[in-house]
């Protein structure tokens, strides 16, 4: 496959060798290159239009190589740590040659803008992923434990600010508040974690259960009083976007406590569809969950907004409909902008 790529085009296959190597580290740049010479073989012979990738990483990669071999267009699509852990300059090449970038808040639009020219900054576009409501129960009864639960549901590592969240529920078993909290999900963290709940004597409050389905997550969501992820930005600069676990709890009407990090501040507003605190604020926090551990007005009325923030603007089957116009908004740009070349240069020839 590699000497037939080579005999059909090799100076395409040279120049996308080198670029590969100096865009990429060495040790993924040749399985790179092998997974886009194979899908140029194969969509060249069923005739694709157009690739779409998901995240910055390797996928696009991928389908940057093989719009290298073949002219193929291509896009994609980004999120969190495709984002902010990938090398600017890599990122930057990456954008530069695509038919538009879509990426899933106006921050990360914002982030990525700033890395390219202006011509390339136009084509990237803002596209919030969105949940498919249909998975989802239309009625959320109501919680019917007599201890309001406090729930989580997030990978355990340093940038869901999940360290914060068992302070904060320190503060709240002395100030005595009756309540139990749950963190669903595993990860590298645990065991600092584990150690947490253990010095500030939570045993009895805080749980770690480990992973769960979505299904099972979705059972659990209709126990919840109250949602908390209080995300931060990691010391690797690593963050979140727009955490889905947020926009699921307020599609199911309970009340979200979050922090104004990346993209969070563009699904809540503070006190109006959920509560917003400081990144790294035990005390701001644990004051947000007495709130609502305290007024379960307040609870309804966050709740109500929260599920209508979501019918508006985080419907997957609506925000779908946005993907699909930008493939064919960008081949009708393309399309003009052959056009006009192709009566300057016949006016040109009459000119001439």
């Amino acid at each position: 496959m590699l000497m037939r790529r080579f005999f059909k085009a090799p100076r395409k296959l040279l120049r996308t060798a080198l670029l590969t190597l100096a865009y990429h580290d060495p040790r993924s740049a040749l399985s790179y290159l092998c997974c886009g010479i194979f899908v140029a073989e194969q969509i060249e012979q069923q005739e694709v239009a157009h690739l779409h990738a998901h995240f910055a990483i390797g996928a696009t990669s991928v389908a940057q190589i093989v719009h290298q071999l073949t002219d193929i267009p291509y896009s994609f699509m980004t999120h969190a740590y495709d984002i902010f852990l990938s090398r600017k300059p890599t990122l930057a090449y990456k954008m530069s040659h695509t038919h538009f970038v879509a990426t899933c808040s106006i921050y990360n639009q914002h982030y990525l803008q700033q890395l390219v020219a202006p011509s390339v900054a136009e084509r990237i576009h803002c596209l919030y992923v969105g949940l498919n409501l249909q998975l989802f129960p239309s009625d959320m009864p109501v919680p019917a434990g007599k201890v309001p639960l406090i729930f989580a549901v997030s990978r355990l590592v340093e940038k869901k600010g999940l360290f914060y969240l068992i302070s904060a529920c320190g503060l709240l078993k002395d100030q005595g508040y009756n309540f139990h909290c749950s963190i669903v999900g595993d990860g590298p963290q645990r065991p600092l974690l584990e150690q947490t709940i253990h010095n500030l004597g939570l045993t009895d409050y805080v749980e770690l259960p480990g992973s769960a389905s979505h299904e099972q997550v979705i059972e659990m969501y209709q126990h919840a009083t109250i949602v908390a992820l209080p995300c931060i930005i990691g010391r690797n600069g690593d963050r979140d976007g727009i955490p889905n676990v947020l926009m699921e709890a307020m599609y199911m009407q309970i009340p979200v406590v979050s922090t104004p990090v990346s993209g969070i501040p563009e699904l809540i507003s503070d006190d109006k569809n959920g509560l917003l605190v400081p990144p790294q604020n035990s005390s701001a926090l644990a004051a947000a969950l007495a709130s609502l551990l305290a007024d379960p007005s307040l609870c309804r009325r966050l709740g109500t907004a929260g599920r209508e923030t979501i019918r508006e603007c985080f419907d997957v089957a609506k925000n779908a409909q946005t993907l699909k116009a930008l493939f064919f908004e960008e081949e009708e740009k393309n399309a003009e902008e052959v056009l006009e070349m192709s009566t300057i240069h016949a006016n040109a020839r009459i000119e001439g």
